[in-house]
């Protein structure tokens, strides 16, 4: 007969095993989200007459609690950083403070910026420049189009299919379906990304989330030469990347309206509300919508 003292050991271990195996998955699953929605930020501190590599610089990624030092070769580096723009400010005892603003962080890319330092003197104010400065590929081999979030409020589309087609050679939509094509492959084979999750739709192999565009920081697609982690894709990867809060409110209101059209032109699930007086129906609803701090709020009627 079997010892209850033993079964129940057992028991125990196989739920103490279940959960540091599933513990690790965990850890996995958010390692390949992190790699895939992230960018990394590397420079240079010199001195400005000599080119001296400056140690212990202080570094600082202003607005945000991210800091570090310059190492014995004068370099810094920041890793994991959500895609957006970011001012540098960099601090050295005996010399002018300098900030650079308006630094270009993109996913998958690393951005390289170097800083000069010169000499204080009394009185002296931090030296500030803008740039524009954005990443580049380190030994990707991918093809891949960036669309970041100041294209994506500058064009008068309202869904990411749209945006993907007006942004990228090659890529189509099939308006019986509804379905995308990217350069002739199928509609079924493309993995949707958001912030390293996958929102595919199991059943129509589409976009299973609806995701307003003006709430995303970047859109990366993706056609050729993609990493392991998106081998489930055959025809492409759109990576979704979403906004974060910033220090500043922002927003933007969008109204626009639609046509008419006799009620028999339209399939009869897509518009219910029909006008009593002349038998017709709106060809499109009206739509308002605002987007505030990255959240959408759509309101739609009839009219």
């Amino acid at each position: 007969m079997e010892s209850p003292v033993k079964k129940g050991q057992f028991i125990n271990c196989s739920a103490f095993v279940f959960s540091v195996l599933f513990f690790l998955s965990g850890i996995l699953i958010a390692k390949k989200g992190e790699t895939a929605v992230t960018g990394k930020l590397f420079g240079l501190v010199k001195e400005g007459q000599t080119g001296k590599t400056l140690v212990n610089a202080r570094v600082t990624l202003v607005g945000t609690p991210r800091v570090t030092l310059t190492n014995q070769a004068g370099e810094y580096v920041f890793v994991n950083l959500h895609p957006g723009k970011y001012d540098i400010e960099i601090d050295l005892n005996g010399y002018r403070s300098v900030i650079k603003e308006g630094i270009q962080i993109d996913v998958g890319l690393t951005t390289a910026v170097d800083f000069r330092l010169e000499v204080a003197t009394i009185g002296s104010q931090p030296m500030v420049i803008r740039t524009n400065k954005s990443g580049v590929h380190n030994g990707l081999n991918q093809s891949s189009k960036l669309i970041r979030t100041s294209e994506i409020w500058k064009i008068p589309y309202h869904n990411i299919d749209e945006i993907l087609v007006a942004n990228s050679v090659g890529t189509t939509i099939d308006h019986a379906n509804g379905s995308i094509h990217f350069r002739g492959g199928r509609s079924t084979g493309v993995t949707y990304m958001l912030d390293g999750l996958p929102i595919t739709d199991p059943i129509f192999k589409g976009i299973g989330l609806h995701v307003h565009p003006r709430t995303l920081e970047q859109i990366e697609l993706i056609t050729g030469g993609w990493n392991a982690e998106y081998g489930d894709a055959h025809s492409g990867v759109v990576n979704l990347i979403s906004r974060e809060g910033q220090r500043k409110f922002t927003g933007k209101l969008v109204y626009r309206y639609g046509m008419w059209s006799r009620h028999d032109d339209i399939q009869s699930f897509l518009v219910s509300w029909q006008d009593p007086d002349d038998n017709y129906r709106p060809h499109a609803l009206e739509l308002f919508e605002g987007v505030f701090l990255g959240k959408p709020y759509p309101y739609q009627i009839p009219y």
